[in-house]
């Protein structure tokens, strides 16, 4: 999203340490300069302490509210275009996409925000190039960067955390939603078959799941209605499976139009461990686990308040303390 500058009296070296790299397509044609729908287009991801910090820190219970109402980012700087080959020589387009080194660490433990991360990146690279990145494309290969990572200057001003927020807000007017920026698609990585190691956030739709049309790709965070997850298949053999327990607290707040929080905490790791449905004629919340490592009596039913009709509920997974967090309002 920032214009790299040759020569300044106040500029600032970035010198990106590269992270991992994502790799997608041109879901387009350009006529200036020239590019050809289809051509791979990599994205190294790099770390530098001198990209400044989102003002709020990381915390999961924060910052995906805000994230939902579209104010709060991680800062990106974006390097010009450069050309390269793939692995059978066919043409390719590279840009660095530098945050800070703690930003690193923060989507290291936390799947989600990776993946949120790896939306923004093709944001501001479409953004920086004029281009529009496809969805359907995206993978994580196996390396580290896409050629030799360069170094990068950039006035001090263009680092300052309040140009980067008002860049943050003009972006996020562009979207048709809100919450578009959240609606990344499942990640396909390269030569990794570790469903876990994919996006793992609940799929949440406004109507039952049709499974002959059910694609790969899923919202991150929708409205929850009927959700369905295909249960994982049962051992061939018994085996005596301790139970889960569940542990559910229930907050009142009032945060951009949220009402309650609800967080519930158990001996589950994941999302995927889960199936979650709203029952809208009794108005409950009803989870289901779907865990073979742990045994339930019943289903965990969380009957909620009457003043909450057609309630609108968002939901997301936070790793370091395995709970399922629900927003509701």
């Amino acid at each position: 999203m920032l214009e790299a500058l040759r020569s300044s009296e106040d500029v600032l070296v970035l010198n990106p340490k590269p992270q991992f790299v994502i790799k997608t397509k041109l879901a387009e044609d350009t006529v200036n300069p020239k590019r050809v729908k289809g051509t791979k287009v990599f994205l190294n991801i790099c770390s530098d302490d001198q990209v400044p910090l989102p003002e709020v820190g990381y915390d999961p219970r924060v910052i995906y509210p805000m994230i939902m109402d579209n104010k709060w980012e991680i800062p990106i700087v974006t390097s010009q275009e450069r050309v390269d080959k793939d692995k059978k020589g066919q043409l390719a387009f590279v840009y660095d996409c530098i945050v800070n080194t703690k930003a690193i660490r923060w989507i290291q433990m936390d799947k989600e925000l990776k993946d949120i991360l790896v939306e923004w990146s093709l944001e501001s690279v479409e953004l920086r190039s004029k281009i529009l990145l496809s969805r359907d494309d995206i993978a994580l290969p196996k390396l580290t960067s896409k050629g030799e990572v360069q170094e990068l200057e950039v006035l001090r001003s263009d680092l300052d955390i309040n140009r980067l927020n008002k860049e943050f807000e003009r972006v996020s007017n562009l979207q048709t939603e809100p919450q578009s920026i959240l609606e990344a698609r499942r990640i396909n990585e390269d030569e990794i078959d570790e469903a876990r190691d994919q996006i793992d956030i609940f799929n949440v739709q406004s109507k039952p799941i049709d499974k002959s049309n059910e694609s790969s790709t899923k919202p991150l965070i929708q409205e929850i209605t009927n959700m369905s997850i295909r249960s994982p298949p049962k051992p061939k053999s018994p085996v005596e499976r301790p139970q889960l327990k569940y542990s559910t607290t229930m907050h009142k707040i009032d945060t951009n139009g949220y009402k309650l929080k609800i967080e519930i905490k158990s001996q589950n790791d994941s999302s995927l461990d889960y199936e979650l449905n709203l029952d809208t004629e009794t108005n409950t919340i009803i989870l289901k686990n779907l865990n073979p490592k742990f045994t339930t009596k019943k289903d965990l039913e969380l009957p909620l308040p009457l003043i909450f009709t057609n309630p609108e509920i968002k939901s997301f997974f936070v790793h370091e303390d395995s709970t399922l967090v629900l927003f509701i309002k």
